[in-house]
């Protein structure tokens, strides 16, 4: 919040020391999908190209989607919960593809209680502020050209956000005002 020049309270990750993009386009053009990068190469990181890759997708994970569900059956006898058990003190990483793109839970307990928990969500890769080195997130550099035809209702950039299949709440943050507040249990 105090940072100078700072204009978002996002995060700004970087893979190495790249502003990226996640989540259906980003998983197809990873994965070399020759179609991909064919309408890539012709059209550009555009709202096409990005909600074609969101459509697309669930076709790859049927057959996965199939054995999970046979898997489910035909172990439905088995336990589905295991008592966690407690440390003093830990770390714990948890890295994921999600549907939106790529996720990760990093942790440390200290004294049996939570000291430090880091969130980066595929919304924070896409939604993320220009960084120290001037390089754009990925919905900034989506939107640098965008014609807007009215100021007054720039519904481009609706569109173009929305392609990235945003979640929203991952981009809030509560700022304490120094009141107490007590949370119900």
């Amino acid at each position: 919040m105090d940072k100078e020049g700072a204009y978002s309270f996002s995060k700004a990750p970087r893979y190495q020391q790249e502003a990226v993009q996640t989540g259906a386009l980003g998983e197809e053009l990873a994965l070399g999908n020759k179609l991909f990068l064919a309408l890539y190469e012709k059209f550009g990181d555009c709202v096409f190209v990005r909600e074609l890759a969101r459509m697309v997708r669930p076709i790859r994970y049927i057959r996965f989607m199939e054995q999970e569900i046979e898997d489910i059956i035909a172990n439905k006898e088995q336990s589905v919960y295991e008592k966690p058990l407690y440390k003093k003190e830990a770390k714990g990483v948890g890295i994921t593809h999600a549907a939106r793109g790529a996720l990760g839970h990093w942790i440390k307990i200290k004294d049996g209680k939570i000291e430090n928990y880091q969130i980066i969500s595929p919304t924070t890769w896409n939604g993320s502020p220009k960084d120290s080195k001037g390089n754009f997130g990925a919905w900034e550099r989506a939107l640098i050209g965008l014609k807007i035809k009215d100021a007054d209702n720039p519904m481009e950039m609706g569109h173009v956000i929305r392609s990235f299949d945003p979640c929203l709440v991952c981009t809030v943050h509560f700022i304490g005002s120094g009141k107490k507040v007590r949370l119900l249990a």
